[in-house]
Formats: structure tokens, C-alpha cells, sequence
């Protein structure tokens, strides 16, 4: 993607941005509770898998073949984030390995929810502002995004996913 689109894509300066960052964390949630270890790092020791996520540009737009080559133009609009290769990865708990690995998923799962709780308590009590606020919990799913892109992701772009993340785990 490079970094000038993923900055067009995921960053809030543009008003697109919002609900594509907000179905991202939407994403993010439904991964997390059906144990999609692939496709972001978040609660399992991986590096993630950048082909499982598209972001979808607006086909009713007549785009040169040679411009959308080109990853300094930016006058086109994406849709919306879209995953795909979705993997459950269940856990047999009906033997004792299962059911250590449904611990340590559990546990790990219940570490990462509170984790980005605790960062949202920090932005809720007003000692840093959406756009200034680091994002511990995320550092990983940052990384992973700088690691493809070279796009830092951050601030606001960040708490949207968040948001986006929070709606997800409460609407499933």
C-alpha cells in the first residue's frame, strides 16, 4: 500500500477515514473472539498476515491504469476495510491440552480487552487528549501497520479502531 495511501486511507485528517478505521476495529473484535490468530498481532506472538485485509478503492471512478500506479496519487476515495481468509481457530477442550489452550486463550483475550480498557479510561478522565494518546494496547497492530506501509497509525485513527473494536465485541 505504501505509506501515502495507507496515510489516505487511515488517517482521520480525511472524513472517509472514520467508519473504514471504525469497521477495522469491527474486524479486530469478530478475530479476536473466533481466535483468527493469522491475520493482526494482538493477543498471540505473530507477525500477522498484511494479504488478509483489502481496503476497497470507489470503482465508480474512472482511475488511469498509470496513475493508480503511481503511490503519490491520491485523488481517489476507498470504500470501506475488508477482511479476508477468515480462520476460526477452535480449541478441542475436551482434553487436558485443550483445555490449557482454552486458558491461555482465554487469559490472553481477557490481558488484551483490559489492556485497551485501561487505555480508554486514560482518554475518558482527561489526561490526554484522543489525538496525543499513545495507545499501548495497540503498539502491536501499530507496528504491524508501519511494518507494511510505513504509515505510523495513531492518535484518533487509533481510537476509532478502538470505538470500532468496542462496538464489535458488544454487538457479537
Amino acid at each position: 500500500m505504501g505509506a501515502h495511501w495507507a496515510e489516505r486511507c487511515l488517517s482521520t485528517n480525511y472524513a472517509d477515514a472514520s467508519s473504514r478505521l471504525m469497521n477495522l476495529g469491527k474486524i479486530l473484535a469478530g478475530d479476536l473472539l473466533i481466535n483468527n490468530s493469522d491475520r493482526f498481532p494482538l493477543i498471540w506472538d505473530n507477525d500477522g498476515n498484511n494479504s488478509n485485509i483489502l481496503f476497497e478503492v470507489k470503482t465508480d471512478e474512472k482511475i488511469d491504469d498509470d496513475l493508480i500506479l503511481n503511490p503519490n496519487y491520491l485523488d481517489f476515495n476507498f470504500n470501506d476495510s475488508v477482511a479476508i481468509d477468515t480462520v476460526a481457530c477452535c480449541i478441542n477442550e475436551l482434553d487436558w491440552i485443550g483445555l490449557k489452550n482454552m486458558e491461555r486463550y482465554l487469559d490472553r483475550l481477557k490481558k488484551f480487552i483490559n489492556y485497551v480498557f485501561e487505555d480508554l479510561k486514560i482518554i475518558i478522565s482527561g489526561k490526554f487528549a484522543v489525538n496525543e494518546y499513545e495507545y499501548p494496547s495497540m503498539a502491536r497492530f501499530s507496528a504491524f501497520f508501519h511494518t507494511y506501509t510505513g504509515y505510523d497509525i495513531r492518535g484518533r485513527s487509533l481510537f476509532r479502531i478502538i470505538e470500532g473494536m468496542v462496538i464489535g465485541l458488544y454487538n457479537i
